[in-house]
């Protein structure tokens, strides 16, 4: 006996064990569905679905049948469907696993993929089953992970991606275990997304194509980094052995290194092709037979005789190496006699070190490097030519001058752009006052000249003449000219900022583009005129004559605007004054050390403004550019060449890069380097600015010192922060409360009217069945219209009329689509062809009329749902509905029961007419939607932005009910609460109530502003929050931060406590701003540049600290005492507020975006760090897909907004009496907007000129201590900036987060007004107000959806798109 209870012990002890092991080996920790939560659902698993709606899939844990156990999970679709429970468990890199589960099907459709074992997010899945005849079959599935896979998430499912099935299954004891081999004859699937762990070799295009654009970047910043340390050799003069020694050195190496770049690198394969082919035809065929009709060639004879001898030599090489090397042979042996030419000149006015600088710069410039010995490019040789031709017309040797440029035009056409400005230098030459024999010498200098210039250019033109026509170099510089007329070829210039690149000349001009540049340069020409004392040609003649130039700029480019015009008609306007303004700047300067400046001028113009211009053709430029320093030493010359050298090597670079990479015709500025792109744009529109400054202020030597520039050693405005602070508190008062209350009060009544109907249905009928059907009885026989109150639904239904309930009418059918979501709609006419449904517009004429007593619903699929249907007489009286049968209806697929007398019980609530007013328009089919859903727990439908925007509307709607005053009212109020925002940032930025109370009092006459915040969008609340989180990085940047307690100073006190108190808050306004729509992200870079800048200002008064001595100088007490405490706290008290930052700008919104995703995330799935993750990866993806929406009537690039030129149609209504009409666009208050947007061009200018030094060189200035300006730019450059790098489509209201900044300086300019004329400012400010208000009532009927006149709507159609 005791041997038998041992034996039984220790069998039921192996027993537990291997029972044990065998729990073990089950990565699912639930495969029985057995452990349920307090909700009665199976932990770690989570139901989702394609149609998320009631009634199309129940997915749940049932009791009804089990494998093992109690439980089991039941999939149904009552309508085609991709239905599954999903699991996430962890596994192993590079490993194999065995998923199986015991499945029993009830019913299956033969569609689709049945019932399967699925992987989430990729199409893998196991066998399908259609049909187990009532038992439950084992069903196994063998997978494998990816080498960085660290869990997977699969799903029982009926259904899959793209293949939805319609049925019902079980499943029960599902199993994850790790397994080592296969089964023989088994194949593994892959559960990973194979793209996601492709390994590239470094020698793919792509990776190398990156790469190769990240090291010309890096190329160019230590090209400009190592002139920066080297610019000390500027200040050496005189002999210097070692300096030319080194210089010698320095060729060599330059030599050397333009031999390696020749061979290594195959150059742009069309030019390197035609060189080839036109140096072996020339030495092959000489100069008489080398241009033929038949034969290609677009190069003037001038290139051709250089290339003659390469030919020769290419007939006596093999290698292909060494033939590139022959090919580009003479570009690199300009570039080398360039940089010898330079050193000769610069020696005899500077010194060998500063020579040596100079031509190094030349030598070693990657813009030269690329262009010739890695290009190929012949631009170099014109380059040598033009800096002779310069040299020679410097020292007014014509007889040198005239042949050498007749030699440049033979070789590049090119060079034709600098004969404008070279003759007005000959004019000046022959007009300047002379003694009659200096005189006759220059005349008899420039005919001796003239006759060269023949001789020279019948010497290279005649041998190719033999057998050509009289004409033919005419039609060849004809043909070569008028070829590429496009806007800009791969140029990063004006044109590409504006998405012109290969643009057709003939291609209309963006109506904005001459806008701009019309109010550009009347504002400068404005300026110009009227900066001086007085205006005379006799007395200002440079101003003047700038100023009338741009003048009649503008009024050319007015015409464009007005008239319309194509990019020929304005490039060439843009070229035409490019030459003017060099020519006149000459014309006027009259030194014969400015002209090698001046022809670099009008090349940096053409460039950057003109038409028709390819990436390298600013090469010329650059040796011009050096030798006008070593003219003039104005060291700002050299850093616009350096400047220049940077952007044309990146932008030629990444062309060539793209060329070799991917052949001649993606050889171009692409899109995968689009932003670096605009950011070229940007920089060279900069330097082109830079180069028109110095042309208008005057070159002269860096060395000489200019008194009135000169800063005081100690800043007043450190000073003044260290010892007399001024007080940030804005101490309102009874007034200040009183224009924000009164403003609340009156804009919010305006705003809450006619928001929206506070009644909707608010229950629905969810159909289960494709064969549901509903009667409803009307009482008698009676001629009808339909309405019905669609919620999410996805497929139409049908109706149909009886007299007597027996005999039926042909069934009409009934438009429902997942965008016409909880709105009223009618049952409108439409023809079928091939089963496709096409229903008519909305309009009275097209809605369908009833006759009968008795009304069929016939539902048509599962998932129909309907909140509530109205019939109504002719007369618009809803007529009573009973409901007579219900049939076909399927049970147990809803999770809450939706009983049909749902769609008869609110029938009060269909007032009126359908419209905006009663039902969702725009976007709310997106964002309202999902503010329901996140309400109820559901699955969000719109995910491409951040949660908390949608939160805080489901607010409302949990207050007000799913109506449309509901879902915007959040908006609504929070479009009342930015008006008191803004009066306070104003203020605190400013201290000065004028300014407030007109910032606030036009944002809320601004149409935008009126518009975007009644809708139910989600672009309000983040709005709300930047101009919140300004406000209190505006009081960190005016708080003293420099207090102490006199009698016990320390490092952590009150002070300093109560300084972080406005961080915290930025921080967690800017986390609120992320958390409502990415352009929070956008506010946090502006908050960054000003917080940086504090810390700054901080360090700048420990430094003025540190130089005071307390003892020795008249302080009081408490003087002495800030002063000690900048001196020993200031440092650590910087960064003790660093780490604290990063807790209020990191931790803090990190902790805030998490939050909100938590009902984003629980109805589908466990909320975790990786689900947040992948959903930001989803919403980067989608807004950076290039060309997205770029088809919608409506889009509108960045440079439009500021000028309405294309408005967004949010809403229309169709049902309006006759000669009245109700529509909604997006569109800003004209007058806000256009004094805006010059306000803002003078605020940045204001800035640039308030902090920047530009009269010699480019240095910082001090400033007054007052942040308006920097704030002001800050704020609006932060929002604006980033849309010109946004690839995807953009509409006009993503500038509503930079309107408040306009508004802020156009009042700042305003109140800028001469303070000794109250009277006049006060007038001034209350016309722009009246202004405002006249525009605003207007065009209210566009902005709020009021029902009008058509006539007030034709009257006001002052803009394109205007739709009603």
């Amino acid at each position: 006996m005791k041997r038998f209870c041992a034996f039984f012990c220790l069998a039921l002890t192996l027993l537990v064990c291997l029972t044990a092991a065998a729990e073990e080996t089950n990565l699912i920790a639930n495969g029985g569905f057995e452990t349920l939560d307090a909700s009665g659902d199976p932990v770690d698993w989570y139901p989702t679905a394609y149609r998320t709606q009631e009634g199309y899939s129940r997915i749940a844990v049932t009791s009804e049948k089990a494998h093992s156990g109690q439980y089991s999970a039941v999939v149904e679709n009552a309508s085609a469907n991709d239905a599954r429970y999903t699991c996430t468990v962890s596994v192993e890199p590079s490993s194999l696993y065995r998923l199986s589960a015991y499945v029993l099907v009830e019913s299956m459709e033969d569609t689709g993929n049945g019932a399967n074992l699925g992987i989430e997010g990729i199409y893998s899945y196991s066998d399908c089953l259609f049909d187990t005849d009532g038992e439950w079959q084992y069903l196994e599935w063998y997978g494998e992970t990816g080498e960085d896979q660290r869990e997977v998430t699969f799903g029982v499912r009926v259904g899959g991606y793209g293949a939805e099935s319609t049925g019902k299954a079980y499943f029960d004891d599902v199993c994850l275990e790790k397994v080592d081999a296969l089964p023989s004859g088994v194949f593994a699937s892959l559960w990973y997304d194979a793209q996601s762990y492709v390994s590239y070799d470094v020698s793919t295009t792509q990776q190398t194509g990156e790469k190769s654009t990240v090291l010309f970047v890096a190329l160019g910043l230590v090209f400009g980094f190592a002139y920066l340390l080297a610019r000390p050799l500027l200040e050496r003069g005189g002999t210097n052995r070692r300096a030319v020694c080194a210089f010698a050195g320095l060729m060599a190496v330059a030599l050397a290194v333009r031999i390696v770049l020749a061979v290594k690198v195959p150059g742009y394969s069309v030019d390197i092709n035609c060189f080839t082919a036109w140096s072996l035809r020339m030495a092959e065929r000489g100069p008489a037979g080398f241009y033929a009709p038949d034969y290609f060639c677009d190069y003037p004879p001038g290139y051709m005789l250089l290339l003659w001898p390469c030919g020769l030599l290419l007939n006596a090489v093999k290698s292909a190496g060494a033939s590139l090397l022959v090919v580009k042979i003479m570009p690199i042996m300009c570039d080398m006699a360039g940089a010898l030419v330079l050193f000769g000149y610069a020696r005899k006015r500077l010194g060998d070190a500063a020579a040596a600088l100079v031509a190094g710069l030349y030598a070693f410039s990657p813009a030269v490097l690329v262009n010739g010995a890695a290009w190929g490019q012949a631009d170099s040789v014109l380059a040598l030519l033009l800096m002779l031709t310069a040299l020679a017309a410097i020292r007014r040797d014509w007889r040198a001058a005239f042949p050498l440029f007749a030699a440049a035009a033979l070789v590049k056409p090119q060079a034709l752009l600098f004969a404008p400005v070279g003759g007005v230098w000959l004019l000046v030459c022959l007009l300047e006052k002379q003694e009659r024999p200096d005189r006759m010498r220059q005349w008899k200098s420039v005919g001796t000249g003239l006759g060269l210039a023949v001789v020279v250019a019948a010497a290279i033109i005649v041998p190719f003449s033999v057998q050509q026509s009289p004409l033919w170099l005419i039609d060849l510089y004809g043909e070569t000219l008028s070829s590429y007329a496009y806007a800009t070829l791969n140029t990063a210039n004006l044109y590409y900022l504006i998405g012109a690149n290969w643009t057709d000349l003939a291609a209309h001009v963006p109506t904005a583009l001459p806008l701009v540049t019309a109010l550009a340069a009347m504002s400068g020409g404005l300026w110009l005129l009227l900066s001086g004392e007085k205006l005379s040609l006799r007395s200002r003649p440079r101003s003047t004559s700038l100023g009338a130039l741009c003048l009649l700029l503008a009024l050319y480019q007015f015409g464009l605007t007005f008239f319309g015009g194509s990019y020929s008609a304005y490039g060439y306007g843009m070229t035409a004054f490019a030459f003017l303004l060099a020519a006149v700047c000459l014309a006027f300067d009259r030194q014969a050390s400015r002209l090698p400046f001046y022809l670099a001028l009008s090349l940096i113009l053409i460039y950057v403004l003109g038409v028709k211009v390819h990436e390298r053709y600013l090469l010329p430029a650059l040796p011009l550019l050096l030798l006008a320093y070593v003219l003039t030493r104005d060291r700002r010359l050299l850093a616009l060449c350096v400047g220049f050298s940077i952007t044309t090597f990146i932008n030629t670079a990444i062309v060539l890069d793209n060329a070799i990479l991917f052949g001649a015709e993606q050889g171009h500025l692409n899109n995968d380097t689009l932003v670096l792109n605009d950011v070229l744009c940007a920089l060279n529109l900069l330097l082109c600015g830079y180069a028109v400054w110095l042309a208008y202020t005057g070159l002269r030597p860096s060395e000489a010192p200019i008194p009135h520039e000169a800063e005081p050693a100690v800043p007043p405005s450190y000073e003044r922060m260290l010892l007399s602070p001024r007080d940030a508190r804005l101490h309102l008062t009874l007034r200040d409360y009183l224009v924000m209350g009164i403003t609340c009060v009156v804009y919010g009544v305006l705003a809450f009217t006619n928001l929206g109907s506070t009644v909707a249905p608010q229950t629905g009928w969810v159909s289960t069945s494709p064969d549901e059907q509903i009667v409803f009885d009307l009482g008698e026989s009676t001629r009808f219209s339909l309405l019905y109150y669609a919620g999410v639904s996805y497929n139409d239904f049908s109706v149909s009329t009886s007299d007597d309930g027996v005999t039926w009418s042909a069934e009409t059918p009934c438009r429902m689509r997942e965008g016409l979501c909880y709105r009223w709609l009618y049952a409108l006419q439409s023809t079928q062809s091939n089963g496709e449904v096409t229903y008519m517009s909305d309009s009275p004429t097209s809605v369908v009329w009833f006759t009968g007593r008795y009304l069929r619903l016939n539902a048509c699929e599962a998932g129909l749902n309907l909140w509530e249907i109205v019939a109504r007489d002719e007369d618009g009286q809803t007529l009573p509905l009973t409901i007579v049968s219900h049939t076909g209806a399927r049970t147990g697929v809803l999770e809450s029961e939706k009983p049909v007398e749902n769609l008869i019980d609110e029938q009060d609530t269909c007032v009126g007419e359908p419209g905006w007013y009663n039902g969702t328009y725009f976007d709310e089919i997106y964002h309202a939607r999902t503010a329901y859903e996140h309400l109820h727990g559901q699955a969000p439908y719109e995910t491409t932005h951040p949660p908390l925007g949608k939160l805080l509307m489901s607010v409302g709607i949990a207050i007000f009910g799913m109506t449309p005053f509901g879902w915007r009212f959040a908006g609504a109020l929070i479009g009342v609460l930015m008006l008191p925002a803004l009066y306070l940032l104003a203020l605190q930025l400013t201290h000065r109530r004028s300014i407030a109370t007109v910032s606030m009092l036009a944002f809320s006459l601004d149409l935008m502003h009126y518009t975007q915040t009644r809708i139910a969008t989600i672009d309000s609340f983040p709005v709300f929050f930047i101009l919140l989180s300004y406000l209190c990085m505006v009081r960190y940047l005016q708080t003293d931060l420099f207090a102490v307690d006199p009698e016990k100073p320390r490092l952590f006190d009150r002070c300093l406590r109560r300084s972080l108190i406005p961080l915290a808050l930025s921080g967690l306004f800017m986390g609120l701003a992320i958390a409502s729509k990415w352009i929070g992200l956008y506010s946090a870079v502006g908050l960054a540049l000003l917080f940086f800048t504090a810390v700054y200002r901080q360090y700048r008064v420990s430094n003025v600290a540190c130089g005071l001595d307390v003892e020795h100088v008249k302080l009081d007490d408490g003087q002495k005492a800030r002063v000690r405490a900048a001196q020993d706290f200031t440092l650590k008290r910087i960064l003790i507020t660093c780490g604290f930052c990063v807790i209020f700008f990191v931790l803090v919104p990190c902790v805030i975006y998490y939050l909100c995703y938590i009902p984003y995330l629980s109805s589908t799935g466990p909320v975790t760090l990786k689900r947040v993750i992948d959903a930001q990866i989803g919403m980067l993806n989608y807004h950076s897909t290039p060309g997205l929406g770029m088809d919608h009537p409506f889009q509108s690039p960045w440079w439009q907004w500021p000028f309405i030129l294309k408005p967004m149609w949010f809403a229309q209504d169709y049902y309006e009496p006759a000669g009245y009409a109700s529509t909604i666009m997006c569109m800003g208050n004209p007058w806000v907007f256009y004094i805006g947007a010059i306000a803002m061009l003078g605020a940045l200018a204001a800035c640039v000129a308030k902090y920047l030094n530009l009269r010699a060189g480019v240095s910082l200035r001090q400033g007054d201590g007052d942040l308006t300006l920097p704030v002001l730019a800050v704020g609006f450059l932060a929002q604006y900036l980033p849309w010109v790098l946004v690839p995807r489509s953009m509409y006009i209201y993503h500038y509503f987060a930079s309107v408040p900044f306009i508004i802020m300086a156009t009042a700042w300019w305003l109140d800028r007004l001469p303070r000794s004329r109250p009277r006049l400012r006060t007038c001034v400010m209350a016309l722009y107000l009246v202004g405002a208000l006249v525009f605003f009532v207007l065009f209210f009927p566009y902005a709020s959806g009021w029902l009008t006149s058509t006539e007030w709507l034709d009257a006001m159609k002052w803009f394109s798109k205007l739709y009603y």
